[in-house]
C-alpha cells in the first residue's frame, strides 16, 4: 500500500511544551483539534487518539499480511468467525478511505 499522509510517528503536544490539541508528525503540524466544543480534557483526549493513526493503520495493515484463513476455519467457533469477518471487513472499508 502506497500512502501519501505525513509518515508517523504522531505526537500529541509534547515537544517544548506545545498546546496538547496540536499534533506533530516529520517536524511539521499535522493538525489542531477544534477547542470551541469539547469538555475539559477531552482536546487532549482527541489529540492524542488522532495522533496514533499512523500506528493504527500499521497495525491493521499488518492484520492483513497474516494468512489466517486456515486457521479461522478450524479453529475458531462460527459465531466468533462471523464476528472477526464483520471487523475486518470494516477494517477493509477504512483503509480503502485511508488510501484514497
Amino acid at each position: 500500500m502506497t500512502t501519501t499522509h505525513t509518515p508517523g510517528p504522531w505526537t500529541a503536544g509534547t515537544k517544548s511544551g506545545k498546546a496538547p490539541h496540536t499534533i506533530y508528525g516529520s517536524g511539521l503540524i499535522i493538525a489542531h483539534v477544534d477547542t470551541s466544543a469539547a469538555e475539559p480534557g477531552e482536546n487532549a483526549a482527541n489529540a492524542r487518539l488522532i495522533a496514533q493513526a499512523p500506528a493504527m493503520l500499521a497495525a491493521w495493515q499488518s492484520v492483513f499480511d497474516l494468512d489466517l484463513d486456515d486457521a479461522i476455519e478450524t479453529y475458531i467457533p462460527y459465531p466468533t468467525k462471523v464476528r472477526y469477518r464483520v471487523v475486518l471487513d470494516k477494517a477493509r472499508a477504512i483503509l480503502r478511505v485511508v488510501e484514497g
